[in-house]
């Protein structure tokens, strides 16, 4: 069977998984000397990636093995080329490490620190908040404080701010639409 390879980089990876891609950049070929290399960095460490060469491309190989020691999370990553005499930094952006599900010994929750206070955020708004929605805790001002101690005004900013960093972790390198909330209140 053959595997077709991706030529362009993925947008998220999957922890556990073998992965590749080939790139193809003609300022800088594999034949020439050009390395292709990836810096991710987040709290949880830091991942360096290599390509090899592959006539004038990059190729890169990641075992499955190497991928499942990887903590899952958002990262920032540094894509760049080097020659081991020049470096040159070709673009450096936010890419997302998914958990590797066959690996979890117990239930987990695997939302976002993001998507976990936006759902928390929506069930307090909803009336629908469970006590962990209720308690779940913001900074605000400077100020550590439980969503079921914010008023809806202050509610709202959060819901905005929270929002747009879930688009940014599903859609990771684009530019983020303008968003609008538009919020109904009504007594009874």
């Amino acid at each position: 069977m053959s595997v077709i390879i991706p030529t362009t980089e993925p947008q998220q990876l999957q922890a556990g998984d073998s992965i590749r891609w080939k790139i193809s950049l003609a300022d800088y070929p594999a034949s020439a000397g050009w390395y292709l290399k990836y810096r991710l960095l987040s709290a949880s460490g830091k991942i360096d990636i290599q390509s090899t060469a592959d006539g004038d491309d990059h190729l890169v190989q990641i075992t499955a093995v190497t991928s499942a020691a990887w903590a899952s999370g958002t990262y920032t990553m540094q894509r760049m080329v080097t020659n081991n005499t020049d470096r040159y930094t070709l673009d450096t952006r936010t890419i997302q490490i998914l958990p590797d599900l066959s690996a979890a010994t117990a239930a987990t929750d695997t939302r976002t620190q993001a998507r976990r206070a936006l759902d928390a955020i929506n069930a307090v708004l909803e009336g629908r908040a469970s006590r962990s929605d209720a308690e779940y805790e913001v900074t605000t001002a400077g100020s550590t404080r439980k969503l079921k101690s914010l008023t809806t005004e202050q509610l709202l900013p959060l819901l905005q701010h929270y929002t747009l960093a879930v688009w940014r972790e599903q859609n990771p390198g684009k530019l983020c639409p303008q968003l609008r909330l538009t919020v109904r209140c009504t007594n009874g």
